[in-house]
């Protein structure tokens, strides 16, 4: 009889362990305190200023932004490739269908440039938000996300409420609104992200808060340390060059 409720026993613990098992396996894990699932989402920095806030930071980027975003693309494509162009690469080849246009872009950087800002800004901007969050290691921020998909599900009703042949006051005033929304968002996001590059300390060389996260070393900062050596080298050779002259005097 031990036997048999000692056995009843070890059935019953291991049924409950097999279901308790399946439930943790059933459950999520939490998000860590971020709400955002995309490829930045473990980055430790976050956002110096907000979409919103973006324009009360930098009022004139916003400004330029609105009026000029192809301009404004431009010039930060630019400044986040070093003013480099040989690295310049077609929407900075994540756009699967445009990998093939490499050879032609080869030698005509600028132009493809300025065509990819003036032809698809929108890509072009997102384009530059998603180099400068792996640049400085920033994480996506949910609220800004939200805003950024209202403005194109905006867009698509407009786009929808054409196609279906509607033309009623309405349907132009939301549209209106809609083309008001959208260029009010890219403008927060290209003076956002400007922000971004301007007050980043460019000879920090590990943008993370903790051990764990991800450390980067910046271009500026190298091209410091090759400049400082250099001057040491030429004051250096500058005091060898001149002990001769004093040992001689003084002979």
């Amino acid at each position: 009889m031990a036997r048999g409720k000692t056995s009843r026993e070890v059935q019953n613990m291991r049924r409950r362990a097999s279901s308790a098992s399946r439930g943790r396996a059933g459950r999520r894990k939490p998000s860590q305190g971020n709400c955002c699932k995309d490829p930045y989402g473990h980055y430790e920095n976050e956002w110096l200023t907000s979409l919103c806030g973006a324009c009360a930071n930098s009022p004139g980027n916003c400004c330029y932004g609105l009026l000029c975003p192809c301009c404004f693309a431009y010039s930060q494509r630019k400044e986040l490739l070093d003013y480099d162009m040989s690295q310049y690469k077609c929407c900075d080849n994540r756009m699967g269908c445009l990998s093939k246009m490499v050879p032609c872009v080869s030698g005509n950087e600028s132009c493809c440039l300025c065509l990819e800002t003036c032809c698809c800004s929108n890509i072009a901007v997102h384009i530059n938000r998603s180099m400068v969050q792996e640049k400085y290691h920033v994480r996506s921020s949910c609220c800004d996300k939200s805003i950024i998909c209202a403005a194109y599900i905006c867009v698509c009703i407009d786009c929808l409420l054409k196609c279906g042949g509607s033309r009623s006051d309405e349907s132009e005033s939301f549209g209106f609104i809609a083309d008001c929304f959208f260029c009010s968002v890219m403008s927060c996001m290209l003076s956002q992200q400007q922000y971004e590059i301007n007050n980043r300390d460019p000879y920090s060389v590990s943008f993370g808060g903790s051990d764990d996260s991800y450390g980067y070393e910046s271009d500026s900062y190298e091209a410091a340390v090759v400049l400082a050596a250099t001057t040491r080298d030429a004051a250096e050779a500058a005091v060898a060059a001149a002990s001769p002259r004093r040992t001689t005097r003084r002979q």
